[in-house]
């Protein structure tokens, strides 16, 4: 279905730029793909790398698109949206993938809540393996909501929040995760080679057996703990790697780290503007 729609980037960060990847990758040809975006440089960048079409006039994505994802940063959405409702959006759906800002809020610039999805997706839809949570009210017409699970399912898995307030445990949960994990393993790397280890060594033993980890995870039918038993012998050296984690009660320190992403999001609007242009 993805193939014969047409979508319409505001923004040309690293998030947008990651949902173009992957929808590429999912079969969506280069020439249905538009982005808008101020900078000449990121202009040229998508274009030579993607094959894309640009523009820099926000405008045009109304013409040409049947989906407008909006990634831009929190601050500018208004304005955004005040530039696709003054040329009269019909029956576009507008996607906005920025931190913090409320559905209503989105209904109230655009004049018209029933095509406006919110939207949480996270870098490794650029891998085809993102997790998007998404939001929209009871008015939402249904074609946009199918189009906006369309799209993201394409890109990796989807889930529909029933409480927009939820949105801010999805950054925590997923669009922030990534750079957990990440800063997890240059721990790993870092402690391997404290031990012996050679950079390049190191840094093939931590990616493959994460790699490995999360595969068995994904193909499991049995839990997360379950998994960790597993691989722990009693009294044996797995175990006491953990029982130092937990002697720094891991746990705790995850939640308060949870904590802090979603607390951000609500109270600022700004998971990581580094993702949008």
């Amino acid at each position: 279905m993805i193939k014969t729609k047409k979508v319409a980037f505001i923004g040309g960060g690293h998030m947008a730029t990651a949902i173009i990847q992957g929808l590429l990758a999912a079969g969506m040809p280069a020439n249905h793909i538009l982005v808008c975006a101020p900078s000449a440089a990121t202009r040229q960048r998508l274009s030579d790398r993607y094959q894309v079409a640009t523009s820099a006039c926000n405008c045009g994505a109304v013409a040409f698109a049947n989906a407008i994802i909006v990634a831009v940063k929190p601050q500018l959405v208004a304005q955004v949206c005040g530039e696709l409702a003054a040329v009269r959006l019909a029956d576009h759906t507008v996607i906005s993938i920025a931190a913090g800002v409320q559905h209503q809020q989105l209904g109230q610039w655009l004049g018209d809540e029933q095509r406006v999805i919110c939207a949480m997706p996270n870098l490794p839809t650029a891998m085809q393996q993102g997790m998007t949570g998404l939001y929209c009210s009871a008015a939402t017409a249904a074609a946009s909501q199918q189009l906006a699970e369309q799209l993201f399912d394409a890109v990796g898995e989807a889930i529909w929040l029933s409480d927009e307030r939820d949105m801010a445990a999805v950054v925590a949960a997923a669009g922030s995760a990534p750079a957990y994990f990440f800063r997890f393993m240059e721990a790993m790397t870092k402690a391997a080679v404290q031990q012996g280890l050679s950079a390049q060594e190191a840094s093939r033993c931590v990616r493959q057996s994460a790699i490995g980890a999360i595969a068995m995870a994904s193909e499991s039918q049995v839990d997360l703990a379950c998994l960790r038993e597993r691989v722990t012998s009693p009294n044996g050296s797995t175990a006491a790697a953990l029982d130092a984690f937990d002697a720094m009660d891991m746990d705790q320190v995850v939640a308060m780290a949870m904590a802090a992403a979603a607390t951000r999001t609500r109270l600022f609007g700004q998971s990581d503007n580094a993702f949008c242009e």
